[in-house]
């Protein structure tokens, strides 16, 4: 995660301030029936107060990496974007002329596709907290002076709040800015796997919860006019299906498939005036390590084949071993795979989905499997076309706005309008609410590729970052008994 814009976040309790001044205050009750959080950082049960604890702490929550860390984000207040595209032209009418002066054949006309899109909606709060246990400690051999010495949140701060603190000195003796740090892993946790399924068929009937369309929907076949439904094929992505073939058995076969999927978009680019386009490939990391072992070989050895693959065997080929693993370190190292004497970029992603045997028959036992994207970020030098945008809290004559007018005094905007945050209080309990309405465009999905059900065994899983991977561990407690003694009488 990039560092602290204390600035910003001084800045909204600021306007804060400023509208409690001058507004009649509204309490907002914590729902009946509310339980107070166990989960203390310091003082009689906290998990990091026990007598003489170094102050040094080391986090071992796998931060998840992928395309959130690197997709640029843009506020807007538009709820209905309509994207126009000119599709194509209808052949011209009518018979060559005959005579000098005669009616020559008619131009066709113009065709056009509109396609919209929807924000998302995720909300997420912290446990309620009671403000009078803020900075107690069990005794004198309790240090408040803890230290993270590694991030435990992800460098993405499209899905994090920069007002969430993560290595900052402060965060684990802090019982408020603990529970924002939990509050910026709800919201990672969330948004990284909607970038790849989301569908707006998982929306709640109310509307408190909205999915956009994630990558699984942008990157596909059957594209549609937005307003009257008429087919859209001319902005369909390439897509394949490997059929649950093996990466490592079929490595010839998934070469040339790739290869073919870059000329294809590649040429889109080209004879639609799109150059220069940025492309990367993403894929998860295992599989990633898997193709750069195998990729000079195949790589090297292209369409001559291999045994089996021509009717008198493969040609024999002179291979410098060392050359070829040179090359698969550099690609691993690099992030890159080469097709066609071109560097594409890889971006690996642990949130993509992943099948096992456990929910896909078609996968063994001890392989995975998943989909490989080939996407476009730029086109024409430096015009994006894959980005996020968010509905803005922070513009004019909008939601504050409204605040202001309503004078009430529990709201407040941080990450240049991108999080809107309240609090709910009871007495000196308190809970506070952020919200977030995101949604993920694909504007050239005709540039983009996907190849799906690429089968691949590592030799050994890699731990993963959600709760609900496979590979997914943590382990320890949520509540200690540091106190020496408890009187009740």
């Amino acid at each position: 995660m990039g560092n602290i814009d204390y600035a910003e976040l001084a800045s909204a309790f600021s306007k804060l301030s400023q509208m409690q001044d001058k507004s009649v205050g509204y309490k907002h009750d914590l729902p009946a029936g509310f339980s107070l959080t166990t989960n203390y950082m310091h003082g009689p049960t906290g998990i990091f107060g026990v007598p003489g604890v170094e102050r040094d702490v080391f986090s071992t929550r796998v931060r998840g990496t992928g395309l959130g860390a690197v997709l640029p984000s843009f506020g807007t207040v538009d709820t209905n974007p309509i994207q126009a595209y000119l599709t194509g032209f209808t052949d011209e009418t009518g018979d060559e002329a005959d005579g000098v002066c005669d009616e020559p054949p008619e131009a066709g006309e113009i065709k056009s596709c509109m396609q919209g899109t929807v924000f998302g909606r995720v909300s997420r709060k912290t446990e309620p907290l009671e403000l009078n246990t803020v900075g107690r400690r069990t005794n004198r051999g309790e240090f408040m002076d803890l230290q993270l010495v590694n991030d435990p949140l992800l460098d993405q701060g499209f899905f994090v709040p920069d007002s969430v603190p993560n290595s900052t000195a402060s965060v684990l003796n802090r019982e408020v800015l603990a529970r924002w740090l939990m509050l910026g892993v709800a919201f990672e946790n969330k948004l990284s796997k909607m970038l790849w399924t989301g569908t707006p068929v998982n929306n709640t009937a109310g509307g408190g919860y909205k999915e956009f369309f994630g990558l699984e929907s942008l990157v596909k076949t059957g594209h549609t006019d937005v307003i009257t439904g008429t087919s859209c094929p001319s902005l369909d992505s390439y897509i394949v299906d490997f059929n649950y073939a093996s990466a490592e058995d079929s490595t010839y076969s998934l070469f040339y498939t790739l290869q073919t999927m870059w000329r294809y978009v590649k040429h889109n680019a080209t004879t639609m005036g799109m150059n220069p386009v940025q492309w990367a490939l993403v894929m998860p990391e295992a599989l990633f390590r898997i193709l750069t072992d195998y990729w000079p070989c195949v790589y090297a050895t292209g369409r001559c084949g291999q045994a089996g693959d021509l009717p008198n065997g493969a040609p024999s080929s002179n291979v410098d071993a060392m050359a070829m693993r040179a090359m698969s370190d550099a690609m691993y190292n690099g992030n890159y795979l080469e097709l066609d004497g071109m560097r594409i970029p890889v971006i690996v992603d642990d949130y993509m989905p992943i099948d096992t045997n456990a929910e896909n028959a078609n996968v063994p036992a001890g392989s995975f499997s998943s989909d490989i994207y080939l996407l476009p970020f730029t086109v024409r030098g430096s015009r994006p076309v894959l980005y996020f945008e968010y509905f803005d809290f922070s513009a004019a004559n909008g939601v504050m706005q409204g605040i202001a007018d309503g004078r009430l005094n529990n709201e407040f905007w941080t990450d240049g309008g991108r999080f809107l945050w309240t609090f709910s209080r009871t007495n000196w309990c308190v809970s506070w609410t952020a919200k977030i309405e995101p949604r993920l465009r694909l504007q050239t999905p005709h540039l983009a590729a996907r190849l799906q059900n690429v089968l691949y065994t590592p030799l050994k899983a890699m731990r993963m970052p959600h709760p609900d991977d496979h590979y997914f561990v943590n382990g320890g407690v949520l509540v200690r008994d540091n106190a020496p003694y408890n009187l009740t009488s």
